[in-house]
C-alpha cells in the first residue's frame, strides 16, 4: 500500500509517535522524496527541510555513531531542542521560507507541539501531526530501529 500525502506549501509536519515506531523510516523513504518529487515535477527546485532531534544530538557531540539510548545523547536534550526550534524558526521565515519541514522528534509532550505550532503560525506555515499509532507490537517495531 502506497501513502500519499495530500498538503499545502508551507506546512511544517510533527512527526508523533514513540520511539523506534519508524518515524525516521517513514521520513527518509516515504514523505521527504514524495515532497521532494512533487516539486520536481511541477518545476521547483525544492526546499524540504527535515530536522531530528537525534541529528542534532549527535552534531552536539560530534559523534555521528552514537546510539540514541547513549547517556550523553540525553544529557544534551535541552541545548538540541534549543537548537531545533531555532532551525525551524530560521527555515521557515523569510528569506529560506522553506516548501516543508518536517519535524522528527517523538513529540509526546504537549508543549513541544505548542512550541512547534507558535513558531508556524509566526512564519504562515500550517502544520500537520503525523501520529504512528499501530494496532500491533509487530507493526511498531516493523520499520523501528530496536526489533527485540
Amino acid at each position: 500500500m502506497s501513502q500519499i500525502i495530500e498538503t499545502g506549501l508551507h506546512t511544517v509536519f510533527v512527526l508523533v509517535g514513540p520511539s523506534n515506531c519508524g518515524k525516521s523510516h517513514f521520513s527518509e523513504h516515504v514523505i521527504v522524496p514524495q515532497l521532494k518529487k512533487r516539486l520536481v515535477d511541477n518545476g521547483i527546485v525544492p526546499n524540504v527541510q527535515y530536522i531530528s532531534s537525534d541529528e542534532i544530538r549527535r552534531k552536539i557531540n560530534d559523534n555521528q555513531n552514537l546510539d540514541k539510548y547513549d547517556a550523553i545523547m540525553q544529557e544534551v536534550s535541552h541545548q538540541s531542542f534549543n537548537m531545533l526550534y531555532a532551525y525551524l524558526d530560521n527555515v521557515t521565515q523569510f528569506p529560506v521560507n522553506c516548501h516543508f519541514a518536517i519535524v522528527d522528534t517523538t513529540g509526546l509532550r504537549k508543549e513541544f507541539r505548542e512550541d512547534v505550532i507558535k513558531i508556524a503560525k509566526r512564519n504562515n506555515y500550517a502544520v500537520e501531526v503525523i501520529l504512528f499509532n499501530y494496532g500491533s507490537m509487530k507493526d511498531y517495531f516493523r520499520y523501528g530501529g530496536n526489533k527485540e
